[in-house]
């Protein structure tokens, strides 16, 4: 080799050599960003799981699942520890107390180990091209030496040669970074897929609190398609839920968690800040199980008013016995001691129809009862014409309670003058129903009274019969609602848990 030639190769390695380290640099910087997302990645998804309630290590841990490891034990705070030599992740989420869980991914993602792989082979040919330097220059000092009068020879063959390398080194490179945006491309699907089938509203919100990303289940729940709802601000995209605005649109940069109210609905919000300008918002319908907690509410209340109207029905009784005793020895005033029989004989009417009402239900046995079959009889024996599906509709229940329901909502309608009495189905998971008669209605002044025992407007009325109604379905684990019920008939709504 002349000395032009290896002057030449001396050039091209010191090249080579700027090359090498520059897409080194690069490849580092781009696997210290794949660790920091891979770090937040598991963060994120650990957060979801420690807000969830009771988290279940069979659930979510094991071979297979996202952490390998899920285990509990002692620490005060927030730990991330990453071994980048193995990929393996510890992060620790404090519990009550001094407890805490110890979540452990074993496997990094394909793109940082595509970088890893990368970034070795850099650091071998830097090391490489940097030998070969020095021994390039050696080389040309011992030739500039010794070979002084021997001519040159023409540089175009180790010029090709270098070209043929070059350009086999660059098929390699951009075969590498293939890989690796196939390997960048498969994350993120991973990522949107968990995202779309959580069994939660995700809405994420970037800089100046506009949509970024819309989940399937926040689509079923905000009846709003994601298309129509990107980039747009939450206060337009959710409008109709101001409340949910109203806590999303806060500054506090801290998790938070709080239950809204919004119309008949209930929903369980959790922000938590992501980066500096976006927050992410998991939103739960909890409306059925706080309908769910006010019913057992409500069963601990009849519970509670059984034992204290048996008491109070015992002593009462008692009294009015007594009274009653001593007006057959009242001589004088007939009129007058048969109108205090009368009042005594009412009052324990209502002591009985009370004790009757506060005392628990039994449950009886839990078996598919046709409720249309039960409903057309009551109409049948009331006068009341009834509009049903022609499907049989059939509920879970006890058929001697079911029975009682039907009989108490068909009386009362038939007594407010209804000629019809219509059923129909509103939904299945929980099962809805609406019962609407065409009788004269409730005024909104009564709506919330009709369900206290002894409310009538009737003067023959008792008043317990909407009260029972109320009652057997608690006892049933469902709800009764009244609808918009003023001067055109009234109109329930029943939900069925169970």
């Amino acid at each position: 080799m002349n000395k032009s030639t290896t002057g030449l190769l001396l050039v091209i390695e010191i090249l080579l050599l700027f090359v090498f380290g520059n897409l080194s640099s690069l490849f580092t910087t781009m696997e210290k960003r794949e660790i920091q997302s891979y770090i937040a990645t598991a963060e994120a998804v650990a957060d979801m799981v420690m807000r969830a309630e009771d988290p279940e290590a069979e659930d979510i841990a094991g071979e297979g699942a996202y952490f390998s490891v899920l285990r509990a034990v002692t620490a005060a705070r927030r730990e991330a520890v990453y071994d980048p030599d193995s990929g393996t992740l510890q992060l620790v989420r404090p519990r009550a107390g001094k407890q805490a869980l110890l979540f452990v991914r074993h496997a990094g993602t394909p793109a940082l180990r595509a970088l890893k792989r990368i970034g070795r082979i850099f650091s071998i040919l830097i090391v490489l091209t940097a030998l070969f330097l020095v021994l390039t220059g050696f080389y040309l000092i011992y030739r500039f030496r010794t070979d002084r009068g021997e001519s040159r020879a023409a540089p175009m063959d180790p010029i090709k040669d270098y070209l043929a390398r070059l350009e086999s080194s660059e098929t390699s490179l951009r075969t590498t970074v293939e890989e690796q945006q196939q390997a960048v491309s498969h994350q993120q699907e991973l990522n949107r897929s968990i995202i779309r089938h959580i069994n939660a509203a995700i809405v994420l919100l970037g800089g100046g609190g506009k949509v970024e990303a819309f989940n399937r289940r926040a689509e079923e729940m905000f009846a709003r398609s994601a298309a129509s709802v990107l980039h747009l601000p939450v206060e337009q995209a959710l409008g109709n839920w101001p409340e949910i605005v109203a806590l999303a649109a806060e500054g506090d940069a801290r998790e938070s968690s709080q239950v809204v109210s919004s119309g008949d609905k209930s929903f369980r919000v959790d922000v938590a800040p992501v980066g500096e300008t976006s927050r992410l918002l998991v939103i739960r319908d909890v409306t059925r199980e706080r309908r769910r907690a006010e019913i057992r509410r409500r069963n601990a209340s009849f519970a509670m008013l059984g034992e204290m109207a048996a008491y109070l029905t015992h002593e009462m009784r008692n009294s009015l016995g007594a009274v009653f005793g001593y007006t057959k020895t009242l001589k004088g005033d007939d009129e007058k001691v048969q109108r205090i029989n009368k009042e005594i004989t009412y009052l324990t009417s209502m002591l009985d129809n009370f004790l009757t009402f506060a005392k628990p239900l039994p449950p009886g046995e839990r078996v598919p009862v046709n409720l249309t079959e039960v409903l057309a009889v009551e109409c049948a024996d009331a006068g009341v014409d009834l509009s049903a599906p022609e499907e049989a509709v059939e509920i879970p229940g006890e058929p001697g309670l079911v029975r009682s329901l039907c009989s108490n909502l068909v009386r009362n309608a038939a007594e407010a003058g209804a000629k019809k009495v219509e059923l129909a189905v509103l939904g299945s998971e929980p099962l809805e129903l609406r019962l609407r008669d065409d009788g004269q209605g409730i005024p909104a002044d009564q709506r919330e009274k009709i369900w206290f025992p002894f409310f009538t407007t009737r003067e023959k009325g008792t008043g317990m019969g909407l009260a029972l109604v109320r009652k057997i379905m608690n006892a049933l684990d469902g709800d009764i609602r009244l609808e918009d019920s003023s001067g055109k008939g009234t109109t329930f709504r029943m939900t069925f848990f169970s």
